[in-house]
């Protein structure tokens, strides 16, 4: 079966060096883009036109997994291998299953 629409090798690095022009991708012209690469910038916007962070993400990240390497920061919370921590407030976990808790690893 014949691969239409699919551009490779040289078509194709041309195409992903966007030489500082942003990249929107969207379901219709008009609708807000799924995802928006602005270049200009250095950020990446998910449901949204104007990302106002490295990363933005205006609604609830789900997942099954996630690896953090190092250190992830989202608004005042900290994971690290050292923990969980906020800068202000209370951390309260809510969940259908047991959280182990304890002192962390020498």
């Amino acid at each position: 079966m014949a691969q239409v629409g699919r551009i490779s090798g040289p078509l194709l690095k041309a195409n992903l060096e966007r030489q500082g022009i942003d990249l929107a991708f969207k379901n219709v012209s008009s609708s807000t883009p799924v995802l928006k690469l602005d270049v200009t910038n250095n950020r990446i916007g998910i449901a949204t036109d104007t990302p106002i962070a490295e990363l933005q993400v205006p609604t609830k990240i789900n997942t099954t997994s996630a690896t953090i390497d190092n250190t992830a920061q989202f608004q005042n919370w900290t994971i690290s291998p050292n923990g969980i921590s906020i800068s202000s407030g209370d951390i309260n976990l809510i969940t259908d299953n047991t959280v182990p808790s304890g002192s962390p690893m020498p």
